[in-house]
């Protein structure tokens, strides 16, 4: 293999020129809009298996999570207790 000198090897910015111009779409940027939440704080306390199994079926079944499950049950709760 012949060894070329730097002179003899095409510089990147010629080899660029020679390629076929592209036109390639401006991609559109927009702010990332972050809603305003609700204060949060966790809550961790162990529930029976089956009730837990139930839970999860419902949710994945109503393409909901268990928090918005879990949320929902509570509000309905204290709604019902203040009557």
């Amino acid at each position: 293999m012949a060894k070329t000198t730097k002179t003899e090897r095409p510089k990147m910015g010629d080899l660029i020129k020679q390629l076929p111009e592209q036109s390639t779409p401006i991609q559109e940027v927009r702010p990332v809009v972050v809603k305003a939440a609700e204060a949060e704080v966790k809550l961790n306390f162990f529930v029976p298996a089956e009730l837990a199994k139930k839970i999860k079926v419902y949710a994945a079944e109503n393409s909901t999570t268990i928090k918005d499950v879990s949320i929902a049950a509570y509000e309905q709760y204290f709604t019902q207790m203040n009557k």
